[in-house]
């Protein structure tokens, strides 16, 4: 019998348990951005060394699977996106969101996408968009854009 998941890993519990493992070390003034990334880094690495056959395929299938094809990088990004707010999986939002706006979506586009995501999940991605929304202006501020009060 395999042990239950006593519990949904919220991103303060990764961020904690990264960091009183050793995985990340949280600098001074080092935010959400930062600590995702770092994170996200570090437990690729060691996800990776495993050598694991099928996860190894799946990450280069997650990968590929975004390539440009009929439907360009940008609106693919973009869906992943909208899925993962709907989905309610905060750390693929953080990672979508990265990779949507350095593809160059802006924020109206992002509040669009937003709001698809809303009509589509229901009330319950309002926290979620609320945090994409925190991540958003954090990465306006890290990549220079001052972000709209």
């Amino acid at each position: 019998m395999s042990p239950k998941f006593p519990e949904m890993l919220t991103q303060y519990t990764i961020t904690r348990y990264a960091k009183k493992s050793g995985m990340v070390s949280k600098e001074k003034g080092m935010g959400r951005l930062e600590e995702f990334e770092q994170f996200r880094m570090a437990m690729n690495e060691k996800i990776r060394a495993e050598g694991n056959l099928e996860t190894n395929r799946f990450w280069n299938l997650d990968s590929r699977v975004y390539d440009s094809g009929k439907i360009d990088t940008r609106t693919k990004e973009m869906i992943g996106m909208v899925s993962s707010l709907v989905l309610r999986c905060d750390d693929c939002v953080c990672y979508h969101l990265i990779q949507c706006y350095d593809k160059g979506v802006d924020r109206t586009m992002f509040y669009e996408l937003f709001n698809i995501a809303l009509v589509v999940g229901g009330s319950i991605t309002i926290p979620h968009v609320r945090r994409a929304v925190a991540f958003l202006d954090e990465l306006d501020a890290k990549r220079g854009k001052t972000p709209p009060k």
